[in-house]
């Protein structure tokens, strides 16, 4: 799992202990090395829905969902110091559009 901090290390920290379930963590900062260690049998990880489905084939991982896991809030941010840039912009723009869909 990512380091202290991480929402899925945090949700799976809290599904460990409400199951009574032992969780030995190992913190490591590249999801390239997640999937390493989780396609080697090393372990087991918790990652974003959308890492797992770019990855399940190139890594021979299967995945499972828990309904009592708790949704990961997820952010958008940027820096509020610089008004103008292009890209950040055209993205913030696309993600508003997609959300006053929902």
């Amino acid at each position: 799992m990512w380091p202290h901090g991480c929402p899925y290390r945090q949700a799976l920290e809290r599904w460990g202990n409400q199951h009574q379930v032992t969780v030995d963590i190992t913190s490591i900062a590249s999801y390239g090395t997640i999937l390493g260690c989780v396609s080697s049998g090393a372990g087991v990880s918790l990652v974003p829905a959308g890492f797992f489905e770019q990855f399940k084939r190139t890594g021979n991982i299967r995945g499972y969902t828990f309904s009592e896991l708790f949704p990961v809030q997820n952010y958008f941010i940027k820096n509020s110091r610089i008004d103008r840039h292009h890209s950040r912009n055209a993205f913030e723009t696309l993600l508003r559009a997609e959300l006053n869909d929902v």
